[in-house]
């Protein structure tokens, strides 16, 4: 496993603003500004969170656009259609960081289509790259759920 900082040369940085699901308090954090995202929503990333490894399935803004709503330690945890809020490790980021709905992160782009990672504006923060999923165990974990 190969460490990135966010500085390097191959990492591509996205600002991005906080916001909430529509009426709710829950965060979410669009990625419309990141154009274009190549992932459809569904799809489940690699998130580093303060170096810390975690999954996000892609969810939709309502208005379409794709976005973050959460992170948990497994991809398993991360297909499943509503884990409890005590798990979500992006609830918890944006918490523990004192972010509200208009602040902004960094989005780090690791690997396109793979890994991505969350800092705040102006830290610097050294990545651990995941190895990229075996695309046949992929599929048949998507099968199964």
């Amino acid at each position: 496993m190969s460490r990135i900082p966010s500085d390097h040369a191959t990492v591509t940085s996205h600002s991005l603003a906080v916001d909430q699901v529509g009426r709710t308090s829950r965060p979410q954090l669009p990625l419309d500004s990141v154009a274009p995202f190549e992932l459809a929503p569904g799809a489940v990333l690699s998130l580093s969170l303060l170096g810390t490894q975690s999954y996000t399935q892609l969810a939709q803004t309502l208005a379409g656009a794709p976005a973050l709503r959460s992170a948990f330690q497994t991809r398993r945890l991360a297909r499943v259609e509503e884990p409890t809020a005590e798990d979500n490790r992006l609830a918890d980021w944006i918490d523990g960081a004192g972010l509200a709905a208009g602040d902004r992160v960094v989005f780090d782009v690791l690997a396109a289509g793979h890994a991505y990672g969350l800092r705040a504006p102006g830290e610097r923060v050294v990545y651990d790259s995941p190895a990229r999923p075996d695309p046949a165990l992929s599929d048949i974990a998507e099968k199964f759920g």
